[in-house]
């Protein structure tokens, strides 16, 4: 074609698009084209003398651009004849006028107004459906951040630098006659962008763009976000022209990473260098959605954390249903902690999330198994005679002390999980207390020393080792206890047997770095009490024994340091006939007490019953827990006391019947009591973990080995 011709055909084209633009300007239409702004101005003839100027891209012909230099001077000298240019700025414009004169080869006129066609020197940002941003996508990174993606839009910005100029005839020429892979113009190939026509192939019609939005610029893109889609949006960030990629082989694409916050929707606007916003993209949202929930499969009576994966935009609130089978039932944590139910089974759970945009329900089904006990052999020496007790708890780990006599004797303090123990050789021996302090430090308290010269030694982990201090001497010692009371004082318990004044209970307590010595009770009799001691939820001491009456029978009773009055104060748990008790505090720091007594059931029948009893602060709540024939022989024995998370109570005992004992652990499941025969039948100690996992230290009847039993 030749050049007359080809500007004859971009002529008839200009002007077709001129009318279609003036036809659908406000109807919503792909092409339509933005409205009027006003702007500094440069003049036409300063446009037409850079274009002439530019020099042909290599590997175009010749003679093809100077076609097309000629086709865009000629497309921009009749968009000025229009009169309908969308760059114009209102100066020069004749009693306030909305059309520019038509386009003339003289500079003035008579009034010596400009009579050339002004072209924005700063733009106007692109408007209109054919450079609205349509495709705005969102993407999880799966770490609670997002990634917002979308592909530029200016229709005749060919080069994608973010003007429409007269360089964007480059890549015309450069592709001219190519088409546009496949049927769909609306991609993102390079071809798509130049194809500003929508003609599914790169021709001369391809000027008419260049000349319509001429000085069309886009300097950033606005992120704005919002609480909801029909909600107010504001700007939370920008991302600049020159971030696009991959426009050297396609439509240029941005990227913009964030955090939700409170915004749930968001959508992209294109600015100009002036900061003044072209039209907003479409919106995309955070869809408020509960991917998942964990764990469906737990184990019944334990400790649980459930967490749930879920998607949208905050703040979002959380209501958790565990279909009764949890305490607490209910929770409006994102993460609860909740103790499982002794049921086990299948059971109907949700999971509802909710934000400014709505909520979901996520249902769910939660499996409970059942546990079982497992044991494990600990230490084992058929020559020796090893004992341990006194099992604790701290950051995961269970301790113990163990002592083997066996020649020479083995002393070790031993940690750690089942499966996996740390054996610390300690100065303790047999008859000495373990307990922790709130930090975790290991001390001992007992009578060390050979028979009938015994020392009564404090003994504790520091950082420079095992510290002893000895408190007492005495050729022996009744029985000792002892406890870390508030700020980790420790506290000591013994008697002296062999003492004039071997019927008083008294104690050692360090405070501020001094040990203070002082009597708790005197229970009446010429024997030495038996007993054993906790410490409340406050750090205070807690001592329940037996004082004896008549030589014969025995009150439990409770003796309680009272910080307040700094003296004791006594409690009466049973009155006649009581023996082997054992104390633990429950969660809501109720005092649980375990005694077995004692009673004729009818005329010379005895029985001999287990008793649980809760100090409720005025009286004991109490209920039978066992109850068998008096035998010869037979008792509850050596009981120990805990409670588990739901601030149940577990009880472990040696039951001796014609020498043959067995362990037995009571265990309140929130309705009943249930019984379990553990393996092994000598001196057990009772511990529910914070998780709920039940365990039971003991040895066998011949005292060769210590086993761990786990209710898990």
């Amino acid at each position: 074609m030749s050049a007359r011709g080809l500007r004859a055909s971009l002529r008839f084209i200009l002007c077709a698009g001129v009318v279609l633009v003036l036809v659908c300007a406000g109807c919503g239409s792909r092409r339509a084209v933005p409205p009027i702004q006003p702007a500094d101005d440069i003049s036409l003839h300063e446009t037409l003398a850079e274009l002439e100027g530019m020099e042909c891209p290599e590997g175009v012909d010749e003679a093809l651009w100077v076609e097309l230099k000629d086709a865009l001077a000629e497309a921009l000298k009749d968009s000025c004849r229009a009169g309908i240019h969308p760059r114009r700025s209102t100066t020069g414009m004749k009693d306030g006028g909305h059309k520019w004169p038509p386009y003339s080869d003289s500079s003035a006129d008579g009034d010596g107004h400009s009579m050339l066609c002004p072209y924005k020197s700063v733009a106007t940002p692109p408007t209109g459906d054919a450079n609205k941003v349509t495709d705005l996508a969102i993407l999880d990174n799966g770490d609670g951040t997002f990634t917002l993606s979308w592909h530029y839009r200016n229709l005749g910005d060919y080069d994608q630098n973010g003007t429409v100029g007269i360089e964007d005839i480059t890549p015309l020429a450069q592709h001219y006659n190519e088409e546009v892979p496949g049927d769909d113009t609306e991609r993102n190939s390079l071809q798509a962008v130049i194809d500003g026509s929508g003609s599914g192939r790169i021709g001369i019609e391809d000027i008419t763009p260049i000349a319509m939005y001429f000085g069309t610029e886009v300097a950033e893109y606005e992120i704005e976000g919002a609480a909801s889609a029909e909600g107010e949006f504001s700007e939370i960030g920008e991302v600049s022209i020159a971030s696009a990629t991959g426009k050297d082989t396609g439509r240029a694409e941005f990227a913009y990473a964030l955090t939700p916050g409170e915004n749930g929707y968001f959508r992209v606007v294109p600015r100009d260098g002036e900061g003044a916003s072209g039209d907003a993209s479409n919106v995309v949202g955070l869809a408020l959605e509960v991917l998942s929930v964990a764990p469906l499969e737990v184990k019944e009576g334990t400790v649980v954390t459930f967490t749930a994966e879920v998607t949208g935009a905050g703040p979002i609130e959380y209501a958790w249903d565990f279909g009764g089978q949890a305490v607490p039932p209910t929770s409006t944590e994102a993460e609860p902690e909740v103790v499982l139910t002794r049921e086990v089974g299948e059971f109907s759970a949700s999971l509802t999330v909710s934000n400014p945009q709505g909520d979901v329900t996520y249902p769910f089904t939660l499996t409970k198994l059942a546990r079982e006990w497992k044991y494990e052999v600990i230490y084992s020496n058929p020559e020796g005679g090893p004992v341990a007790g006194d099992l604790l708890e701290y950051d995961g780990e269970l301790w113990f002390y163990l002592y083997d006599d066996s020649n020479p004797p083995g002393r070790y303090l031993v940690h750690g999980i089942p499966g996996d123990w740390v054996f610390e050789e300690t100065p303790l021996a047999l008859g000495g207390t373990l307990d922790l302090s709130s930090s975790g430090r290991p001390g001992f308290a007992g009578q060390f020393g050979p028979f009938l010269d015994k020392a009564l030694t404090f003994i504790e982990w520091t950082p420079e080792g095992w510290q002893e201090t000895e408190l007492e001497y005495s050729r022996i010692f009744g029985r000792t206890g002892f406890v870390y009371a508030a700020n980790d004082e420790p506290f000591i318990t013994f008697s002296l047997p062999d003492a004039p004044d071997s019927r008083f209970i008294e104690y050692f307590w360090r405070k501020g770095g001094e040990w203070e010595r002082g009597i708790v009770d005197e229970p009446h009799s010429k024997y030495r009490p038996s007993y054993c001691m906790t410490a409340d939820p406050d750090g205070n001491p807690v001592i329940c024994y037996n004082a004896y009456k008549y030589n014969e029978f025995s009150e439990c009773r409770i003796a309680w340091w009272n910080e307040d009055s700094y003296q004791w104060e006594f409690l009466i748990v049973e009155d006649y006939n009581v023996w082997y008790a054992a104390v633990d505090f429950n969660k809501d720091g109720r005092l649980g007490v375990t005694y077995s007594d004692n009673y004729e059931a009818e005329p010379d029948t005895y029985c001999d019953r287990l008793i649980y009893a809760v100090y409720d602060g005025a009286s004991w709540e109490k209920e039978v827990v066992d109850e068998r024939l008096d035998e010869p022989g037979q008792s509850y024995e050596a009981k120990t006391l805990a409670h588990d998370p739901h601030g149940n109570a577990a009880i472990a005992y040696s039951y001796a019947h014609d020498h043959d004992r067995d362990i037995i652990v009571e265990w309140f499941d929130g309705s009943e009591w249930r019984d379990y025969v553990i393996d092994e039948d000598y001196r057990p100690s009772i511990l529910i973990a914070t998780d709920g996992t039940g365990y039971v230290l003991t040895g066998n009847s011949d005292r060769k080995e210590v086993m761990l039993a786990r209710y898990e």
